[in-house]
């Protein structure tokens, strides 16, 4: 047996932190911010973008923030973070420049944490798409030239959190597609995370302009299977990550050569040229209210080539307004544009009106958890998240997966009516109150718990733990000793244990690893002089078959008599019963463990196993 000091046997009850970070992106372009009861909840913004090339040099380039940091806390909870995202698609050529080398990285990350300090930032987000390669310049810059950041990115990341300190967050934007992880590796993707506080992950976009087949571009069944990539061949800590939500719609347009039934699974046009660039036949639409609204009325002609409802502004005769609200007469800007309102060149209804249609017509695919419609008329697949989606991606991948947040790009885009905000809104209320899934390390509660009754009690399995090289001594049964009242535990249910006939041998014993329970509380001893003969000790009977050995294992606190004339012996017997081998208490093996100081204990316990 162990040294025992003193013995306190404790019921330990686990109980999750549970967290729910709920994290919004606000783009410098989309500012129509909800009203603050929509934005109950939202404990962190993330203000996009900062241009990742100003970080290169010294001195730095200046960043101008778009809103006024203060102001923009007003608009939240009082206990808002506010971040500086760093990036951003399209931007690359800093990231680049500043992990190249050491003195790169020092210099780069000394410039991030000056432009914290200097604006009030609690924290930046590194939005690099993407270190490796498949940039939006992927055609100029093959992914075989940017090998060399797999190994700098991680340095990167490393040599910002170390200027930056442990009291500023750094989080990171990652692919929700696994081509594009190059950078993220078994190999690598440990050295990423112990870096930052937190993944954002973008699982949306799962379909873009280089796929050649119409699929969701987010849905349950592909975020799903990029969380476990990121969980079970990342190693992930799933606290760390959050899932992205879309606040905007997808389109693409669908090859008219090709056989189309519903939507899903057809053949796109080219919607990349062979540079890379976009040819202007798939894009994206936001949830805001000028794309459910009627066009105005009093709009003015562009004169700096920005057009659309947000403008205000219609395009010169002959040209078209682009569904990114920029004039112009070439196929980009023409065979998408925003209707013949903005612009006299446009042939087509809006893109707005395709985007209503597409709005009151959509279909579940209740098996992948998408949103589509196929638009016939026009040759237009579409692809978003309903509330609906939303909320079954808390239930089915959130909670189960156990992950530590969510967040949202962007939250100026879904103006028409929060519905989207308000289901992101619910979703993380109920984390907050759900109970989390039991498969989580839990922390241990030191309080203490009276045990329950004999027949609601279950063994725990006992691991032998005989150290063959402690002194032992053999002593007389203490039979005599009197033991308090407690209820007799004979009844206490046992596991289902294989049957195993060899005996304990003299040494470490076998250890038996299934099934493992959690520690159970007793009783706690009383304390007593430990010069004079106890008069009470507590008493256990266990009934354990089917068990070649057995250890009790025991742990607490005590204190002890270091003077010499105090008995200097560890006062404390357990008798071994072997249950299948039918002996007696009296014939089990009773023996001592002294401790190498020889100090008596002020705690005494006897057990009869």
């Amino acid at each position: 047996m162990l040294p025992v000091h003193s013995f306190f046997f404790s019921i330990i009850f686990y109980a999750a932190s549970i967290q729910a970070r709920y994290v919004f992106y606000y783009d410098q372009y989309h500012k129509n911010l909800p009203p603050t009861t929509m934005n109950t909840g939202i404990d962190h913004v993330i203000m996009a973008f900062a241009n990742s090339s100003l970080f290169t040099t010294s001195p730095a380039g200046e960043y101008v923030p778009f809103e006024d940091i203060p102001t923009l806390r007003t608009k939240f909870d009082a206990d808002i973070k506010v971040l500086i995202a760093v990036g951003g698609w399209g931007d690359t050529a800093g990231f680049s420049m500043g992990a190249a080398t050491e003195e790169s990285r020092k210099l780069y990350a000394t410039n991030i944490a000056a432009m914290l300090e200097k604006f009030g930032f609690d924290g930046v987000d590194i939005d690099w798409e993407y270190p490796g390669g498949n940039s939006s310049d992927y055609k100029q810059s093959p992914n075989e030239d940017k090998v060399s950041e797999i190994e700098t990115y991680p340095l990167l990341l490393a040599e910002i959190r170390a200027a930056i300190g442990p009291k500023k967050l750094l989080t990171i934007a990652t692919p929700g597609k696994v081509g594009d992880l190059m950078a993220f590796t078994p190999e690598t993707a440990p050295s990423i995370w112990r870096s930052v506080d937190w993944v954002n992950l973008m699982s949306y976009d799962l379909f873009n302009r280089r796929d050649k087949i119409t699929k969701h571009h987010t849905d349950v069944k592909a975020s799903l299977e990029i969380v476990d990539y990121y969980l079970n061949k990342l190693s992930l800590d799933p606290l760390k990550l959050n899932l992205g939500f879309p606040m905007y719609a997808k389109w693409a347009t669908i090859d008219a050569n090709q056989t189309c039934q519903n939507g899903l699974g057809c053949a796109t046009a080219e919607l990349e040229s062979p540079d890379g660039s976009d040819t202007g036949l798939s894009g994206a639409i936001t949830f805001e209210l000028e794309n459910y609204a009627t066009p105005p009325t009093n709009m003015t002609e562009s004169v700096d080539g920005a057009c659309g409802p947000t403008a205000g502004t219609f395009c010169a005769a002959g040209n078209c307004c682009s569904a990114f609200g920029f004039c112009g007469d070439s196929a980009a800007h023409c065979d998408a544009c925003l209707g013949p309102v903005f612009g006299s060149g446009c042939k087509t209804e809006s893109l707005s009106e395709k985007f209503q249609t597409a709005m009151k017509n959509g279909v579940t695919d209740e098996q992948a958890g998408g949103e589509y419609y196929y638009d016939q008329q026009n040759n237009l697949f579409w692809t978003w998240d309903t509330p609906q989606i939303i909320s079954r991606k808390f239930n089915d991948i959130v909670k189960p997966r156990n992950l530590g947040g969510v967040m949202a790009w962007s939250l100026g885009q879904d103006s028409f009516d929060f519905s989207h905000i308000l289901a992101l809104q619910k979703g993380v209320a109920e984390m907050k109150t759900s109970t989390p899934n039991p498969s989580l390390p839990t922390p241990p509660q030191p309080d203490v718990f009276q045990a329950p009754p004999p027949d609601q009690m279950t063994v725990p399995e006992l691991a032998p733990k005989i150290d063959p090289t402690s002194d032992r001594t053999e002593l007389p049964p203490l039979d005599s000793l009197k033991t308090p009242s407690l209820p007799p535990l004979d009844s206490l249910k046992t596991p289902n244990l294989p049957s195993l006939d060899q005996e304990t041998p003299q040494g470490p014993a076998q250890t038996i690893d299934e099934p493992r329970l959690p520690p159970i509380d007793l009783f706690q001893a009383p304390s007593m002089n430990p010069t004079t003969a106890p008069e009470t000790l507590p008493r256990l009977a266990f009934s354990v078959p089917q068990l070649p050995s057995l250890s009790l294992s025991l742990s607490g606190s005590g204190s002890f008599s270091q003077r010499p004339e105090d008995n200097p012996s560890l006062q404390f017997q357990a008798e071994f019963k072997s249950a299948n081998r039918g002996q007696n208490p009296s014939e089990g093996s009773t023996q001592i463990r002294r401790n190498q100081k020889r100090y008596a204990p002020t705690r005494l316990a006897r057990f009869v196993v």
